[in-house]
């Protein structure tokens, strides 16, 4: 597999939005941008990011906007800004081309995993799911948030389990409102696992129905966990 360059301090990462625009929440999105920069990065958007509606422009457009970030040499890491419905429909404009000269670092969460799933199966590229550009609008981060920064440039940590998660997001107010324990449990039992894992989206029910038949694995919100 390839890995791309890892980011250094005074690097840029570029911000496209392939499918949402972050216009309904731009002050947050505004807010987690001065985070981005606070913390040694500098930030580069396509034209359509700011856009307040569902669909930030046009599939080719998107697409375009997409292309333009991968082929400026100073643009480090491809963020993108939020999550939405219709990355799917950039797909059939990427120039393929562009994605296999210019070796860099792409991101999102949630709808961007489309894109992410392509480029690492298409072109055998590592790609990061994680965070969206518009991710860190908190006053105080959290311990997640900061190791996505010491990932990208390089710091691999050890992952832990968290011991709290946030059960409604409609309670944060500076922070993570942290309040459910993490738990555990399995499905069909106790059981033990080692191995390296492959994790994939799954876009077909059909396809997941027929896998499960031969293949030990996990179906989590329509993402194929496969341990070897």
């Amino acid at each position: 597999m390839i890995y791309p360059e890892f980011l250094k301090e005074g690097d840029t990462i570029g911000v496209t939005a392939l499918s949402a625009g972050v216009g309904r929440n731009l002050d947050d999105y505004k807010f987690s941008i001065k985070t981005i920069e606070n913390l040694g990065f500098k930030v580069c958007e396509t034209k359509s990011v700011r856009v307040n509606n569902k669909v930030s422009n046009t599939a080719e457009e998107r697409a375009k906007e997409l292309d333009r970030l991968i082929n400026d040499k100073d643009i480090s890491m491809v963020l993108n800004a939020c999550g939405g419905d219709f990355a799917l429909e950039v797909m059939p404009h990427i120039n393929e081309e562009s994605i296999k000269k210019n070796i860099k670092w792409y991101c999102g969460a949630s709808d961007p995993t489309s894109f992410l799933y392509y480029v690492t199966t298409k072109f055998d590229i590592a790609t990061l799911y994680g965070y969206n550009a518009g991710s860190f609008d908190q006053e105080i981060l959290h311990k997640s948030q900061f190791n996505f920064f010491d990932i990208i440039s390089g710091e691999i940590p050890i992952q832990h389990s968290f011991d709290l998660y946030e059960d409604n997001k409609k309670e944060r107010v500076k922070s993570y409102a942290l309040n459910k324990k993490v738990y555990w449990e399995a499905l069909n039992g106790n059981c033990k696992f080692s191995g390296r894992l492959e994790i994939y989206l799954v876009l077909d029910l059909t396809v997941q129905k027929s896998l499960l038949k031969n293949i030990k694995m996990m179906v989590l919100f329509g993402i194929l966990i496969i341990l070897h």
